[in-house]
């Protein structure tokens, strides 16, 4: 039936979402606010939306058959990840309206196919070259100069996509990476904010922006995300200026994610981009008057968007599997906190650092509220 359509789905309508995980959890009490039955698939029946969910089909969502079979049982399709098969999506379009499209998919496995679009977008990224083979990595590390990062074009599965180079002796370490297809040199450009911003666009009405979020450093390796923040008011409308470039051009119909940064200079590079929800718009839960997941939901189902932004600034941290019992622990304790766990199936989960909730606490110093994060011993190890 197509992608991108402007389709308008009414309450009692069903829409399917592919992947049961903690985003396609969100997805579904998004959904589920605005009347819409939900269906799910995904391989696990214990998967962390399934009690979010009115039914399911137990399959994986590399399963072509399946994933038709799906489709065919539902008004739209939305995915939780970028994962799925191109070839699938393709099939999905001919059975059911798949508003998210398939062209941020695309991008998002192919790091060359990406740093093009961004380029023929004349929106600024950090210089790169390409490399096929190692000598062209040498190459580009004389060209670009040091520091540089090299990175797997395509995602590689259980082993390292993103090598530092800091200097010769340490070229010799993307060997095992280059074995697995090309790679992209970019410069390693010393950077003061790393920024979100994402946008939603329902393809009739004008795109809506959320507030920017920014990467929190908050004690060695433990990482956050405040938003809202504030920066110049040039600063923000180059940022906004390039968000609606980039929506325009990809006919975002759903939600669009812009991750940047920005150098002690002021410049503005696009780092990536993706179609789904992230841990970075955590604090639209509570900072604004549509999370990130209520305006995929309502831009894929073409309803009208109107977006405020509250006073209120949130330092949003993930609580993964490992740490769980600790958050737990620290429910009685922590009446400022608002704390999401992402279902009753978080037991259920393989992988002790997959997510299984977050943390939002309200800001007030951020040097306050990193330190109760630190002081709640949640992350302790």
């Amino acid at each position: 039936m197509g992608e991108g359509m402007t389709n308008l789905l009414i309450p009692g309508q069903t829409i399917g979402i592919i992947g049961g995980g903690k985003t396609a959890r969100m997805i579904c009490l998004s959904a589920k606010k605005m009347g819409m039955r939900i269906g799910i698939i995904d391989e696990n029946p214990k998967n962390l939306a399934s009690d979010v969910a009115d039914w399911q089909i137990i399959g994986a969502v590399s399963d072509t058959k399946k994933l038709v079979e799906f489709a065919n049982k539902v008004d739209m399709v939305l995915y939780d990840d970028e994962q799925i098969k191109l070839s699938d999506l393709l099939a999905l379009s001919e059975v059911t309206i798949l508003p998210q499209g398939k062209v941020l998919v695309e991008l998002s496995k192919n790091r060359i196919e990406e740093r093009a679009f961004l380029e023929n977008c004349n929106v600024n990224i950090a210089p790169y070259r390409v490399a096929h083979v190692m000598v062209d990595v040498y190459d580009a590390v004389e060209y670009l100069g040091y520091p540089c990062i090299i990175k797997s074009a395509k995602p590689l599965v259980n082993q390292p996509n993103v090598v530092i180079i800091e200097g010769m002796e340490d070229i010799s370490k993307c060997a095992d990476m280059m074995a697995h297809g090309p790679c992209i040199v970019e410069s390693l450009i010393p950077k003061t904010k790393e920024i979100s911003v994402m946008v939603a666009n329902n393809g009739v009405d004008k795109p809506v922006f959320f507030p920017i979020s920014e990467k929190a450093k908050i004690h060695k390796s433990l990482e956050g995300s405040v938003g809202p923040i504030h920066l110049l008011e040039e600063l923000e409308q180059e940022i906004y200026r390039i968000a609606e470039i980039l929506t325009l051009t990809l006919r975002v119909k759903g939600v669009l994610t812009i991750e940047m940064f920005i150098n002690d200079m002021g410049i503005i590079y696009v780092n990536t981009i993706s179609g789904v929800p992230t841990s970075d718009g955590y604090f639209t839960e509570y900072a604004c008057t549509l999370s990130q997941t209520d305006a995929l939901v309502r831009a894929a189902c073409g309803w009208p968007l109107s977006l405020e932004a509250r006073e209120e600034q949130w330092l949003t941290i993930e609580v993964d599997k490992h740490h769980y019992p600790q958050l737990i622990g620290q429910l009685p304790y922590q009446k400022n906190w608002q704390i999401q766990v992402f279902g009753a199936n978080v037991s259920m989960i393989k992988d002790s650092r997959a997510g299984a909730g977050f943390v939002a606490i309200p800001v007030e110093q951020l040097s306050e509220a990193y330190s109760d994060a630190i002081g709640s011993q949640i992350w302790s190890d």
